[in-house]
């Protein structure tokens, strides 16, 4: 089954990728909390730019070498970092001393 080494290199690629995507989308574990109350400010706005920024680059990278395992999660990475910023400026943080 992984005999040969482009078989593992996939295989590596693969669980590589399903981690980079669990990672790409964990602030938006919260989505139904914010939703609920109003309140983005469990998702951090410089740290979500900063990770869509790095997947942009691996997005730019991974077409350059025309390679789908790298391209393909960070285009997803990129459009969850999107959406995690939009929920942050859509829904806002409550003033401070605001009631929630």
């Amino acid at each position: 089954a992984l005999a040969s080494p482009a078989r593992r290199r996939l295989v590596a690629g693969l669980v590589a990728n399903g981690i980079l995507l669990c990672y790409y989308a964990a602030p938006l574990s919260t989505m139904a909390e914010i939703l609920a109350t109003k309140d983005a400010s469990s998702i951090s706005a410089p740290l979500v730019a900063l990770n869509g920024a790095n997947g942009l680059l691996w997005l730019v990278y991974g077409l350059a070498v025309d390679d789908r395992l790298v391209w393909v999660p960070n285009c997803v990475g990129v459009l969850l970092a999107l959406a995690q910023l939009g929920l942050r400026v859509g829904v806002g943080v409550p003033a401070a001393g605001a009631e929630t």
